[in-house]
């Protein structure tokens, strides 16, 4: 094989690979949330924190390489990798949701205890006031006997109840500070105790913000890239819903005239029938590509819309100068030759309009639309405005 032959065939290999390694970077994307998962998790007292950590590594073993969960202990001998269909996503969503309700039911219940203990610690000081009081009735009553001795008895009766008096003084506060010493010796310990509850749910509270924040930073970017047209690497259909009402938004605030080109290869069905499927998709990449060189500025927005239609949004300085930069795209088509398929001839039709004030999302879109049935019922290869008569769509 040529010099030349190699290069087709490296390039026939690379974009037969290119829908996979879309699919095997989403996979990584969801094993590296798993080990985030493991790695800002905080332990349970009651599992084995080792363990889940292992088995977070071999669940994103198993999404990275495909080998089965049970095979990717080290005493296991490992089955070949498993191709991207073969990942058991609802064994790791049950694993991931089972850990945390865990954790959940974890945290709330320290939380609860630390919340037992404060209020364990009212109670006991209620109880010291309570005691205080029947101390006091103690050596009331006391003195009220005395008193009555005093006012009826002899000499050596007060003087006998002077000394019991004084013993029962001394025994009573005696006994009182024993019993507040040992009170506050409780009540320190409670405190300790809870000062260490409130620490360590403070640690669980701060692990789990982390492991939040670590775990939206992932799913922020597991959303980008459901946003992307794992074929073309363009925006998918959904990306281009939401990107709509951002730019009417913003042509309407920003006084800009905003253009909407829909895109449509003329015969694909055929070039898949006469070529094949592969061919077909090697169109659709080299067209994508085409479509972003010829729109290269940062606010142009290009999105796959729907099979082999692409849709396009512009910021123009005048409505005048769409129908030129829809004349110079289909320029580019033509001379399109697609690595792989060089053979198959690419046209395409465009529909395009600008918005107007009073136009809703479906008014705009509608409208391109027309445009682009009545570029194909006109023999395709062309580009037509909203501004021609409505023409039926072709068959």
């Amino acid at each position: 094989m040529g010099l030349f032959g190699r290069k087709i065939a490296m390039k026939e290999e690379t974009a037969a690979q290119q829908p996979d390694l879309a699919a095997m970077a989403g996979l990584d994307a969801l094993a590296d949330t798993i080990s985030t998962f493991g790695t800002y998790a905080f332990e349970i007292e009651e599992e084995d924190h080792e363990q889940f950590l292992v088995a977070c590594e071999r669940w994103a073993c198993h999404l990275r390489l495909g080998i089965p969960f049970e095979q990717t202990a080290a005493d296991a001998e490992p089955t070949a990798p498993a191709t991207s269909g073969e990942r058991d996503l609802a064994q790791v969503r049950q694993f991931i949701r089972e850990r945390r309700v865990r954790e959940r039911s974890y945290v709330n219940r320290r939380l609860r205890d630390y919340t037992a203990l404060v209020w364990d610690l009212v109670d006991n000081l209620r109880q010291v006031d309570r005691r205080q009081n029947a101390t006091s009735r103690d050596i009331r009553q006391s003195l009220a006997a005395f008193e009555r001795v005093v006012a009826t008895g002899s000499l050596e009766q007060i003087r006998r109840h002077t000394g019991q008096l004084a013993n029962q003084l001394v025994l009573t506060l005696d006994r009182q500070r024993q019993e507040q010493a040992r009170e506050m010796e409780k009540l320190a310990g409670r405190l300790a105790e809870a000062e260490r509850q409130r620490e360590h749910a403070e640690r669980a509270t701060r692990c789990m913000s982390r492991q939040l924040t670590a775990m939206r930073k992932d799913l922020m970017a597991a959303r980008q890239q459901l946003e992307i047209d794992p074929l073309t690497k363009v925006y998918n259909r959904r990306a281009f819903d939401a990107a709509l009402r951002r730019y009417m938004d913003l042509s309407m605030l920003g006084g800009q005239t905003l253009a909407l080109l829909m895109v449509d290869l003329d015969h694909f069905k055929q070039i898949n029938d006469e070529h094949g499927h592969l061919a077909g998709d090697r169109v659709l990449i080299a067209t994508a590509d085409a479509i972003n060189r010829c729109f290269m500025r940062k606010e142009d927005f290009i999105s796959r819309y729907g099979g082999e239609e692409f849709a396009i949004l512009l910021m123009v300085a005048e409505a005048d100068d769409v129908p030129r930069l829809a004349e110079q795209l289909l320029v580019r088509l033509r001379r399109l030759e697609p690595a792989g398929a060089e053979e198959v001839g690419v046209t395409a039709s465009i529909g395009h309009t600008c918005l107007q004030p009073d136009d809703s999302a479906e008014d705009f879109i509608g409208r391109a639309d027309a445009a682009l049935y009545l570029a194909k019922s006109q023999g395709r290869d062309c580009h037509r405005g909203d501004d021609a008569p409505a023409a039926a769509a072709p068959s």
